[in-house]
């Protein structure tokens, strides 16, 4: 990889992240959390699926590594073997960045519940370890596999816990999250922190003249902001959009 090394000595501390679902361009609420890293004086590195942009690549300061996901469609297998090549490239390019940037902190989100795999030996080594709590992977396996699965949820509870139990501290997105992580994942209170989940104003929605100054006749717009998964069922959020814009033919309603 042809770039310059980060000098470690220069931040007050180092941050590394660890994305599975999503390339770091994508990933509005780990940008934000990097944000508040370098305003802090720390230094950022992000391990990724790739976006197409290259391996590696600086984005506002941060050193973003990336790595090509698969893609097997949907299904168990396919979920599995994702899993699995996202463990090796992640532990793969963390031997890298630690003797390449060096971090203090590793920071990885969910799904999957995989990452304290990688974390572990850092531990060792006198590392910290955040566990930035995104979903209920139980539930997830349970709504999606449990029924062909069952035996296999046990072990999904299993790693659920030893990825709370291995991280010096829990963030968690809502109060339910929280609750699950002291009660299921055996985290004391004052080690689980809720930061929520919401669109940054100032960024994703820039001031615009109203359409009540501009003249244009007024509409209602209704949107979605997030990623659409299967257990989700937003297909009944878009059937009721497709009624009311063509069967009510209100065409004074906009879906975004």
């Amino acid at each position: 990889m042809n770039h310059s090394s980060t000098d470690k000595q220069d931040s007050a501390f180092s941050v590394l992240f660890l994305i599975e679902n999503v390339p770091y361009s994508l990933d509005s609420r780990v940008k934000r959390e990097a944000d508040l890293v370098q305003s802090l004086g720390g230094s950022v590195c992000v391990i990724c699926p790739s976006d197409g942009a290259g391996l590696f690549r600086k984005v506002d300061g941060v050193s973003v590594y990336q790595y090509p996901k698969p893609s097997w469609g949907e299904g168990f297998i396919a979920h599995l073997v994702e899993y699995l090549t996202s463990l090796f490239f992640h532990s793969i390019l963390t031997v890298y960045v630690f003797f390449r940037h060096g971090f203090d902190i590793i920071h990885a989100g969910n799904p999957p519940d995989i990452f304290w795999l990688v974390a572990a030996p850092y531990k060792l080594l006198g590392k910290k370890y955040i566990f930035d709590h995104h979903d209920l992977v139980p539930e997830l396996f349970e709504v999606r596999y449990a029924e062909k699965m069952p035996w296999l949820h046990k072990v999904v509870l299993w790693f659920e816990r030893r990825n709370m139990v291995l991280a010096d501290h829990v963030i968690s997105t809502n109060d339910t999250f929280r609750s699950f992580a002291i009660q299921r994942g055996g985290r004391r209170p004052d080690q689980v922190t809720v930061v929520r989940n919401g669109p940054w104003l100032e960024r994703d929605f820039p001031e615009v003249e109203s359409r009540r100054e501009t003249g244009e006749p007024s509409k209602i717009r209704i949107g979605y902001l997030g990623i659409m998964n299967p257990q989700d069922h937003l297909d009944n959020l878009i059937e009721a959009a497709r009624i009311i814009r063509y069967d009510w033919a209100r065409q004074d309603i906009d879906f975004v």
